[in-house]
């Protein structure tokens, strides 16, 4: 019964720490998604429209990941950044990019942080 105990009370301080872990993070916590500019998707072969979408894309995720960041717990934060071409007369589709991955961890350790 005693070791039983003892487990259960290590398990207990390893998850406060772990919360505690997660706080302190929380709070030291800055975007690091690295912003990759308009001559970065010009070289891989992408026309002006698609380009300066891209730049408007990182930036709407700074965004919404600094907002989700901030709001309380259990606050719902609903997010909807239309990306338009140049005439602004249909949405652009985001191609898969290497680059935009730390952007997609930003997004998901947000998400992570928002339930503790």
């Amino acid at each position: 019964v005693g070791l039983y105990l003892l487990a259960l009370s290590s398990l207990t301080h390893t998850k406060m720490s772990s919360t505690e872990k997660c706080a302190e993070e929380k709070v030291r916590w800055k975007y690091s998604a690295p912003f990759e500019p308009f001559s970065y998707w010009e070289t891989l072969g992408h026309g002006y429209e698609y380009c300066e979408a891209m730049e408007e894309f990182q930036k709407q995720f700074t965004e919404a990941v600094n907002e989700m960041r901030r709001r309380k717990k259990g606050a719902d934060v609903i997010f909807n950044y239309p990306l338009f071409d140049h005439s602004r007369t249909s949405d652009t589709i985001i191609f898969h990019d290497e680059a935009l991955l730390p952007h997609w961890r930003e997004v998901s350790l947000a998400c992570k942080f928002s339930v503790l």
